[in-house]
């Protein structure tokens, strides 16, 4: 940074901006750096550092226990590494209908297992790996592991809870997570991207509310 001027480098300066609009760069641009992964939003405070991170839309499969996996439509996954003195203490996980690109896009709850309600993961069993590897170097590798879960149920009723309500009504009377999945996967076959992406999915307040590594409250 250089009076008030950030300059965003890759092997030489490709492009320079002013400090205020360097978010909106970083999130709407492919800037590639031999510091973090492209597609990043990087926020650092003293010893405490944010990390955000896209996976876009798809069909992955995903597996329950020992169940045959099944194909459920994904929409953009938000991910919230939060770290202090390259120690991660928390990893949160969001649900978005396009890859944010300014803090009051809305974040909506991921419906899994294994999570709490504020969206922060368990991370029993994850690999976050020794505070001796970079943190940047970290960052892809817990995320592959978070998408290819096994899911099981821990927090499993939370998950459901947060489902879309199209979803859960294919459940029938059960309250199972397992059960909650096989509707998703229904629903994947016979709705259409947008008609999944305007379901009725819980808002899980704005995306720059989680860039201080908790939600203000909005009520």
């Amino acid at each position: 940074m250089r009076n008030n001027i950030a300059l965003l480098i890759e092997r030489k300066i490709v492009k320079a901006v002013d400090v205020e609009s360097l978010k909106s760069v970083l999130m709407s641009a492919d800037v590639r750096t031999p510091i973090l992964p492209p597609n990043i939003f990087y926020q650092k405070s003293e010893d405490k550092t944010t990390i955000a991170m896209v996976r876009d839309q798809g069909i992955k499969e995903v597996q329950f226990l020992n169940e045959p996996p099944v194909r459920i439509f994904l929409p953009v996954r938000v991910y919230f590494i939060h770290s202090r003195d390259n120690v991660i203490g928390k990893i949160q996980q969001f649900f978005s209908k396009k890859i944010p690109c300014k803090e009051s896009d809305v974040l909506w709850h991921a419906p899994f297992a294994n999570r709490y309600e504020d969206g922060s993961i368990c991370d029993a069993g994850l690999n976050l790996m020794s505070t001796a590897t970079p943190i940047a170097e970290r960052l892809d590798s817990i995320i592959e592991q978070i998408e290819a879960t096994r899911y099981n149920n821990d927090l499993a009723a939370i998950g459901v809870s947060l489902a879309p309500h199209e979803i859960t009504s294919l459940m029938g009377p059960s309250t199972n997570f397992k059960h909650m999945l096989l509707g998703w996967a229904a629903m994947t076959v016979e709705k259409s991207v947008e008609e999944i992406l305007n379901l009725s999915w819980q808002s899980a307040g704005r995306f720059g509310d989680y860039l201080d590594g908790y939600r203000r409250r909005t009520r």
